[in-house]
């Protein structure tokens, strides 16, 4: 955390911080890093050594399984919330009064 007045490690000021966070967390480390891990870990795997193992296609299906599962009860809480109006966050652009 950066004390008030005082440059991050000594260098950098508080905008000048931000700007390098942001650069290295979202851009860098969110788009190309984590993209060029999940891409390495893809071309690593052998169907081949999965059929060799005797895994067979029940971990494919239980993944299915479960994001199936995950995705649908996202989409029942969106229009869940959807519903009661809980997305709307200023009742005045929509002339719905939420107040009860």
């Amino acid at each position: 955390m950066l004390e008030a007045g005082k440059p991050a490690f000594g260098l950098f000021n508080k905008d000048e911080w931000k700007g390098i966070s942001d650069t290295i967390g979202n851009k860098l480390g969110g788009r190309y890093l984590l993209g060029t891990a999940m891409a390495g870990v893809g071309l690593s795997t052998s169907i081949a050594n999965i059929k060799q193992g005797g895994l067979g296609m029940r971990p494919f299906i239980v993944g299915s399984s479960g994001a199936l599962v995950v995705g649908a009860t996202g989409m029942m809480s969106v229009k869940l919330l959807d519903h009661f109006h809980m997305f709307t966050t200023n009742s005045t652009s929509t002339g719905k009064n939420h107040d009860k």
